[in-house]
């Protein structure tokens, strides 16, 4: 990434400047990205329909000498791949999103069952904290402004800086994406990652990943994710389509609804539904 990083910004510098760049092949993750995403494709099919042995053996690998726990491992990719999330989503790199896509849905496919087991090896390996930090930085775009937009068309700085943009990010595999298909991959992101929590409790035998939950994810956050679908909703507006927005809200409430019942104290579940509750009870109906 450090590479990647420094040669656009050496090649932007030189451009900048001037200076002829030769036609050098830019450093890329994408092949690599690619590779691992179809491997996690690969995972989250031998976990789906819940078949114990298969599910298993991604954790602990009984005949090996050496065992590798790959929903750890998926775990840290993912921890990798948060920092870029945000950016990757605004210039359409579809591989670093749909990598980490498919990765909480793989870990989802993995917990389901339930597997407990599975459930305790993720939830310690920070899988939480990592949807807690996607939740709290990941919202949605508003429509641009017409009147900037005719700003942007009649000054000719900013048509040149569109060149310039443009012609790396086609060299490197990149989409040019409009705002409702960039809200669009947000929302299939916090889906992904919904899924992923919601997998945490099915089956619950105990209170300690309930706790951990209460206690590690902002529920505030969730709960404005929730009330700005229910608002976009309401407004009809064009943020992205009124099921997507459907969807996601539930998702979120249902979440929330669930974990309400170990919210004894009314700490942290009950107070944000207060807060939010027209939307709230536009979900629950």
């Amino acid at each position: 990434k450090r590479r990647i990083k420094q040669y656009w910004a050496e090649r932007t510098a030189k451009e900048a400047a001037g200076l002829v760049m030769e036609d050098v092949v830019a450093p890329s993750l994408g092949s690599n990205l690619r590779s691992i995403t179809e491997l996690i494709k690969f995972m989250r099919r031998m976990c789906m329909g819940q078949h114990v042995q298969l599910q298993n053996i991604l954790r602990n690998q009984k005949l090996n000498k050496v065992s590798i726990n790959f929903l750890e491992e998926i775990v840290k990719y993912l921890v990798a791949l948060e920092p870029e999330l945000m950016e990757a989503i605004q210039v359409g790199d579809l591989v670093v999103v749909e990598g980490a896509i498919r990765g909480f849905l793989m870990l989802g496919e993995a917990m389901r069952g339930p597997n407990h087991a599975n459930q305790d090896s993720v939830a310690h390996a920070g899988l939480i904290d990592l949807g807690d930090r996607i939740f709290g930085k990941v919202y949605f775009e508003e429509p641009p402004n017409p009147s900037s937009k005719k700003m942007n068309l009649k000054t000719p700085s900013s048509r040149k800086m569109s060149i310039k943009v443009e012609e790396p990010e086609n060299r490197n595999g990149l989409v040019s994406l409009d705002f409702k298909a960039r809200n669009r991959l947000r929302s299939r992101l916090k889906d992904a990652v919904t899924t992923a929590l919601l997998s945490f409790l099915e089956g619950v035998e105990s209170t300690s990943i309930p706790d951990k939950m209460l206690t590690t994810v902002q529920w505030s956050a969730i709960s404005t994710q929730m009330s700005k679908c229910h608002l976009a909703m309401m407004r009809g507006s064009e943020i992205l389509d009124y099921s997507q927005l459907r969807d996601e809200g539930i998702q979120y409430y249902f979440l929330m609804k669930y974990l309400l019942a170990y919210d004894e104290r009314g700490e942290f579940i009950e107070p944000c539904l207060v807060r939010h509750k027209k939307a709230a009870h536009f979900f629950e109906v």
